[in-house]
């Protein structure tokens, strides 16, 4: 698929980072993390972020951004997430930082061979082939 995904935080506008364009891992020492959920983003993030300062705190994962929004809104905590699932929500009290080193994930649309799909699946995969999505 030809879509990508920037990734960055999410921090309250109050927070130390929040006047930042972009942040590195080393901006991060000291803060507390949200990270995604999925294993190989994590791997992803800390190839990225050249292994997280020991002083980071990992808080935990989450694969819900609109469940840990308040989270952001209500402590210093910062959210790594990518920019589009961030836009979804009210963002009035938040603000979405890049990483320094602009970074990108792609999609994929993968489904099992010699699966039945529901009729609906079918035509949605077709869609997508036949539109270049």
């Amino acid at each position: 698929m030809k879509q990508t995904e920037t990734w960055g935080i999410v921090v309250r506008k109050t927070h130390r980072l929040a006047t930042n364009t972009t942040v590195t891992g080393a901006d991060l020492k000291n803060e507390t993390l949200l990270l995604p959920k999925r294993g190989i983003v994590r791997n992803e993030l800390k190839t990225w972020l050249k292994a997280l300062p020991t002083s980071t705190n990992i808080l935990g994962t989450s694969n819900l951004l609109g469940n840990v929004t308040t989270l952001a809104r209500q402590s210093g905590v910062c959210l790594i997430c990518v920019k589009g699932a961030f836009e979804m929500f009210d963002t009035s009290e938040l603000v979405f930082i890049l990483f320094a080193l602009l970074r990108h994930s792609k999609h994929i649309l993968a489904w099992r061979k010699n699966i039945e799909l529901s009729l609906a699946a079918q035509e949605f995969i077709e869609f997508v082939k036949n539109n270049k999505l």
